[in-house]
């Protein structure tokens, strides 16, 4: 997994990419937060890679939290 930069703040975009994966397989991704109120966010989609890669400005998810390409939403 390739993630650019490795800090950021909330509105900030950060580059997220899953490489290297195996082809007609399909890939989950679960991120989770919890927020200064002690609640849980959570966002968990699901990709087809294109070419043996998972990009989240990309790739749209095949099910899950959203259904368009972005990084930031995750």
């Amino acid at each position: 997994m390739e993630v650019n930069p490795k800090e950021a703040l909330i509105d900030e975009s950060v580059l997220i990419r899953i490489l290297n994966c195996p082809a007609d397989q399909q890939v989950k991704l679960r991120a989770t937060i919890m927020d200064d109120d002690s609640v849980m966010w959570i966002s968990e989609n699901t990709f087809m890679p294109e070419d043996g890669v998972v990009d989240l400005d990309t790739t749209a998810p095949t099910s899950g939290s959203y259904n368009s390409p972005d990084a930031m939403v995750l």
